[in-house]
């Protein structure tokens, strides 16, 4: 009913959201009898829905779709309409809420209040800007067709596509909510890929790589969906999503041999204005023949937020990336047989404008770029599609130089879809399974101009197996399926408790990975457990660590013994932390500020305050280190 509540009132501020509500009214009346009445049983057990057919082969749900944009979304939303209602559309339409609850605590109230701010200032009045700046009646036919043939309330579609950008632009920055500032944590994404032509590559062909990452573990994953479009207007494509997710912004091919994968970027230059880029994307995808038309396509439509997207041109042999924030768009096209792309910017132009949130980020990006670069010039003249599948699934952290189920490696627990595209063979190898998919087997499928769906169901079955991870390392492979389930506990529930039960269930099947430590020791002391705190915390420092993550684990180790009146012991760690030449500016200001504290009230009890401590799981570090 908020939900509702909200685009009601938004909505129905302005002119456009009476045309909006008119051509979904007009869109139903048209098209809702006919397709109700087309839905017949194929001879092979599947089902063809008029202009659209469904496929399932190794679990992985394949869609053939064709018409309008309404009628594409339509067909996907009647024939996968079990699968939306429990999939990702109903965990990142919650993405808000959740990001917001990890940020204050579980304060039901604000929380909602919270939220509410959010989409009301930002969520809706984004989906109506868009509209009225791209004058285009039609934009929002393909959401409208997915509600439409699902049945899954039209305002959830809408937060669930929008809030992914709005999440990006409000990152770092304050909501004010009831006269209290929230500041949003914000969603990690660790996506990585790789290019590889000419003389790295065995045969001198093309070869991309690419895993996808985002926290929606559980949802994302459960449903993996490849659509097949062929729209009125524009170029067939393909895109490897979810069921649901009814876009190709996020990793696609179209029938001219042009490839998209995105990747977020934090950045300090965010607007309130501009198309969201997985809408953008889609329009580059169905529209673009080439690297220049892709690009012109892309300067466009200018982004609220910062992002780039890896760009290979297969038929021209181009590859660039192409880097973009709401001021500023630049392309990096690379000529050296090789590219590499993680979550920051690289061009002079754009590089001041990255924003890194925590130390652990940088290392994570940096690390998962190095490893891959290393692993394409390791396999130079070599690389293949079973090398290639390889590098999706390492789990080498190079800063450390250790094997880990995380952080700081190329697959990521979050990794949810997984490709290798070889466009000159025409082939494509898509990841099946649960997260990290990139450790699961891999189904060959065709590239978009080779897809028919007459004759797909004689296409052979091929599979790539890709799980040495877990075959070689069966206890590290564990522990990070139960930090997936941990992670879901806390970021998706709010169970905190659970989530710290799995942690601690976590350390006795993997014993050297510090960044559990870590983050069982936070948990810990969210929920005032502070000898479990100290003993996870003290045995994270044991453990073979990188600069930060053992002066970060120092600084909470600090702040427990000066909340518990051990001022020496606390002053002791605080200036061993800022004797380090090498910690960042964030925490290095926390352990200042702490010593200072600590000299000023030589017999007072130290805040210690739980409730927000804002973890993120994603790379084992925090949010904010003082408050």
């Amino acid at each position: 009913m908020r939900s509702l509540l909200i685009v009601s009132l938004v909505l129905a501020s302005s002119a456009w959201s009476f045309d909006f509500k008119t051509r979904q009214k007009t869109l139903r009346q048209k098209h809702s009898s006919l397709y109700k009445a087309s839905l017949i049983p194929l001879p092979n057990g599947d089902k063809r829905f008029d202009k659209g057919s469904l496929f399932v082969r190794q679990g992985l749900n394949i869609l053939s779709l064709r018409g309008t944009d309404f009628e594409m979304a339509y067909q996907h939303g009647i024939l996968l309409k079990d699968q939306i209602s429990q999939g990702a559309i109903p965990l990142c339409s919650n993405m808000v809420r959740n990001n917001v609850r990890q940020t204050i605590g579980n304060r039901p109230a604000l929380v909602a209040l919270a939220t509410n701010v959010i989409h009301k200032k930002h969520t809706y009045p984004l989906i109506d800007y868009v509209a009225s700046s791209l004058g285009d009646p039609g934009v929002y036919d393909d959401l409208i067709g997915l509600s439409e043939g699902s049945q899954y309330p039209l305002d959830t579609i809408l937060e669930a596509f929008f809030d992914f950008e709005v999440l990006f632009y409000l990152s770092g920055t304050k909501v004010n909510s009831g006269g209290e500032d929230v500041e949003i944590i914000p969603m990690a994404s660790n996506c990585s890929d790789f290019v590889a032509w000419d003389d790295y590559t065995k045969t001198g062909e093309i070869i991309i790589g690419r895993n996808t990452d985002f926290p929606v573990n559980g949802y994302y994953d459960h449903y993996p969906t490849v659509l097949y479009m062929a729209p009125d207007s524009g170029l067939k494509h393909m895109a490897i999503v979810s069921a649901g997710v009814q876009n190709a912004g996020m990793v696609s091919l179209n029938e001219a041999g042009l490839f998209l994968g995105v990747h977020t970027i934090p950045t300090t230059e965010v607007s309130n204005k501009g198309i969201p880029v997985f809408l953008a994307a889609q329009k580059v995808i169905r529209g673009a023949r080439t690297m220049d038309e892709a690009i012109q396509l892309f300067k466009k439509y200018p982004s609220p937020s910062g992002w780039v997207y890896t760009v290979v041109s297969s038929k021209e042999r181009r590859v660039a990336t192409v880097e973009m924030n709401s001021k500023r768009l630049s392309v990096r096209e690379s000529t050296q047989g090789w590219q590499v792309q993680a979550n920051y910017f690289h061009t002079p132009e754009l590089e001041k404008d990255n924003k890194f949130i925590n130390q652990s980020i940088v290392e994570d990006t940096v690390a998962r770029e190095l490893r891959m670069k290393d692993l394409l010039h390791l396999h130079k003249g070599t690389l293949d599609i079973d090398s290639a599948l390889s590098i999706l699934a390492d789990h080498t952290d190079p800063l450390l130089g250790e094997i880990q189920g995380f952080p700081n490696t190329v697959s990521v627990h979050t990794t949810i879809t997984s490709v290798s595209v070889l466009p000159e063979s025409e082939k494509i190898y898509v990841g099946l399974g649960r997260a990290p998919v990139s450790e699961s087997s891999f189904l060959e499928l065709p590239m978009p101009s080779q897809f028919d769906e007459s004759t797909f169901p004689t296409y052979p079955t091929i599979i790539k197996q890709n799980d040495a991870f877990k075959v070689q390392y069966p206890d590290k492979w564990k522990a990070q399926q139960m930090f997936i389930q941990a992670k879901m506990a806390y970021e998706n529930e709010g169970d905190e408790r659970k989530a710290l039960k799995l942690m601690e269930d976590i350390l006795t099947v993997d014993k050297t990975n510090s960044a559990y430590y870590f983050i069982a020791g936070i948990l810990s002391l969210r929920s005032k457990a502070y000898s479990s705190a100290k003993k996870h915390l003290t045995a994270a420092l044991g453990q073979k660590n990188l600069e930060h993550r053992k002066r970060m684990t120092q600084y909470y180790l600090g702040r427990l013994a000066g909340f518990q009146g051990q001022h020496k012991e606390a002053g002791a760690y605080f200036a061993e932390i800022l004797a380090s030449p090498s910690i960042g500016p964030k925490l290095r200001t926390a352990a200042q500020n702490s010593a200072d504290w600590i000299a000023k009230h030589p017999k007072g009890k130290m805040p210690l305050p739980n409730a927000i401590l804002a973890v993120m799981f994603q790379q084992a570090d925090m949010f904010n280190y003082w408050k």
